[in-house]
């Protein structure tokens, strides 16, 4: 699936990637190299950093398309524009001549960072802002292009929802019916180290959070779902929604903010979270392993999820979250992806993809067929009043150690090498235990009070 399906008819969105955070590997070689490490993991767009003066070059942009990657092409261009209107023709007639559809202008308008000093601080930001895009918008439409307004620094120098508001309001009141046909909205879905379900609801369930201002009890856009109040301002301003473009999924915050990171725990839990997202855009009902709460599914207007990166320059300090070396080894993130296997919906739909209970001890063959892409999975219980305090207690050193998976659901501990159920049969009947075994996985159960619990793990 691509992005430019329409709204009425995308079910999912599609699975996209950054590429490196420079402009300087758009060769052949650089083709050849990356566009079968995409093709192979279902890569369906790509976020390019195009030149100001030059366009990437054509190869590249067409081998892309042929192979079956909409390149979403991103000028990063300063405020205000130094492009001049000859200039922007010939890069857009050249990209709409090789086949690219989707341009993103500019980059965090609303921090001062992508500003020059002086001109910050000049009243009617909203106002300058509004017309440069305007310009670049229309050029673009000349040659069938699709503007996406740029993504804005969460929270930011000028509020970003106010920021957002406000444009859109300009837009409207400018009548720009052309481009709001074809206008679609981006943003940095960074996740800040918080639950990926921060900020579920947006506005109409969080009241209480005002730009600047987020009370303690409250929660804001800062977080993975930002889209959700991007959109209620769309409503709110055209009663309608815009197809949305999700960047920087799976990274923490900004990464230019960012420093290399090294500690195995983290790096452990940094892949944990990709793959969550990752089964996520799947389709997947997925156990947050942040918060062990289930993730909220992505709405019809997410057209495109962009995981950050693909690649980046060994000495970078964004290395650390790449997806494959710069020759072209693929991490842990990348492995559990060609392993994985969607999760069946219901325990049923699960054992239909196995043999018989009889047939299992006759069939071993059959069982290397089942996918295990979790390594060790703990099973905690759940209970009719929510999710027990005492258990993640008990467990927490063990997880520490071993960088476990954690969840409380017996069809996703199907897909683990090894499961460590924890609590009795009146919990876990051995019914469970059993169909755990047939799916292929190495099961113990480990029960008794706190003390006991901890004291078998921390011989583990």
């Amino acid at each position: 699936m691509t992005i430019n399906d329409s709204l009425e008819s995308r079910k999912s969105p599609s699975l996209g990637i950054h590429y490196y955070a420079d402009t300087l590997h758009y060769r052949e070689k650089d083709l050849q190299l990356w566009v079968p490490q995409m093709v192979n993991i279902g890569i369906s767009s790509i976020v390019l950093l195009s030149p100001l003066q030059r366009a990437i070059p054509e190869g590249f942009i067409r081998g892309l398309i042929e192979a079956g990657i909409t390149p979403i092409i991103h000028l990063k261009s300063s405020l205000p524009n130094t492009m001049d209107v000859d200039t922007l023709n010939l890069l857009f007639n050249n990209y709409a001549r090789w086949g690219a559809k989707y341009v993103i202008i500019f980059d965090r308008p609303n921090d001062r960072s992508s500003w020059h000093p002086t001109t910050w601080l000049q009243k009617d930001l909203i106002e300058r802002f509004t017309e440069e895009f305007l310009l670049i918008a229309k050029t673009m439409l000349r040659y069938d292009l699709i503007p996406v307004f740029p993504p804005l620094e969460p929270g930011g120098s000028y509020w970003d929802t106010a920021f957002l508001r406000s444009t859109l309001e300009g837009l409207k009141r400018r009548n720009e019916s052309g481009l709001l046909e074809k206008l679609v909205i981006s943003s940095y879905v960074w996740h800040w180290n918080r639950s990926l379900n921060w900020g579920a609801g947006g506005p109409m369930r969080w009241a209480g959070a005002k730009p600047y201002f987020t009370p303690e009890n409250e929660q804001d856009q800062r977080g993975f779902r930002i889209f959700e109040w991007y959109d209620a301002i769309c409503n709110a301003v055209f009663g309608r929604s815009f197809p949305q473009i999700a960047l920087g999924a799976g990274c923490p915050m900004n990464p230019g903010e960012l420093r290399e990171e090294k500690d195995v725990e983290k790096l452990s839990l940094h892949t944990n979270r990709l793959f969550d997202l990752y089964r996520l855009v799947m389709e997947d009902e997925v156990i947050d392993s942040y918060s062990h709460n289930k993730l909220s599914g992505f709405p019809k207007y997410i057209s495109s999820v962009n995981f950050y990166n693909l690649t980046a320059v060994a000495e970078s300090k964004e290395a650390w979250l790449a997806w494959f070396d710069e020759d072209g080894q693929e991490r842990e993130i990348v492995k559990r992806i060609r392993a994985y296997q969607p999760m069946p919906k219901t325990m049923e739909e699960g054992m239909k993809q196995l043999k018989q209970e009889e047939d299992v001890p006759s069939s071993i063959r059959d069982l290397a067929l089942v996918s295990h892409p979790i390594k060790h999975y703990v099973l905690l219980p759940t209970y009719s009043w929510g999710i027990s305090d005492w258990h993640l207690d008990v467990i927490r050193p063990f997880v520490k150690k071993h960088s476990v998976t954690v969840g409380f659901s017996v069809e996703e501990a199907m897909f683990a090498q090894k499961v460590t159920v924890i609590g009795n049969e009146q919990v876990f009947s051995d019914q469970y235990l059993t169909k755990l075994r047939q799916s292929g996985c190495e099961v113990e159960r480990i029960d008794g009070d706190g003390t006991t619990i901890a004291s078998i793990l921390s011989m583990r």
